[in-house]
């Protein structure tokens, strides 16, 4: 089964304090970024980037043991040394600068429930992310509801979960209705 890695520094704390028994979410994106030539169906441009995103599957289901881990490295993943093994496998960059990587086993969650969002930037001023949840009538979440998401998620406030998401999905420029999945579950250990 696939890791749930986590990285964002805003959510460490909640990590490492989380116990058996407690609740846990994470936000994850439902798209990936296609370039160069097409080869599949594109569910959508992303307007004004140059790019587009085409759909993709949930990771995991409800009912899933999921392992999920903390991982920093202070290097880009482009170091100097060359990353790439005779097995192209990172190892030989990781095992050089392990003194520079931190990475932590937090334990498992089995996952409770999965749906979808939506988010869009409706205007470039900042802050301003639309949130909807997705269905027919898509209606947009409440300030409850965005709080509630928010610190279900880790964050302290539900203008640090939009930040997070402006700074790393939705840029200034990009008009784009961009899909994510929101996975809840359960730590089991």
């Amino acid at each position: 089964m696939k890791k749930l890695n986590f990285t964002t520094k805003e959510k460490l704390f909640y990590l490492l304090n989380l116990k058996a028994g407690d609740e846990i979410q994470t936000i994850r994106k439902a798209w990936k970024k296609i370039e160069g030539e097409l080869r599949e169906p594109i569910t959508h441009k992303a307007s004004g980037t140059g790019y587009m995103l085409q759909d993709k599957p949930p990771t995991y289901k409800v009912g899933d043991e999921v392992p999920i881990v903390w991982f920093e490295s202070k290097y880009p993943w482009m170091c100097q040394c060359n990353p790439l093994n005779s097995n192209g496998l990172m190892n030989n960059c990781l095992q050089k600068h392990k003194e520079k990587v931190f990475n932590t086993d937090l334990g498992k969650i089995r996952i409770t429930e999965v749906f979808e969002i939506e988010m869009f930037r409706f205007t470039e001023e900042p802050e301003t992310i639309c949130v909807t949840y997705v269905g027919e009538n898509r209606p947009t979440m409440t300030s409850e509801d965005m709080e509630k998401l928010a610190k279900r998620d880790g964050f302290k406030s539900d203008i640090q979960l939009i930040k997070y998401f402006e700074e790393n999905y939705i840029p200034k420029d990009d008009t784009s209705t961009k899909k994510f999945y929101v996975y809840r579950g359960v730590k089991i250990e």
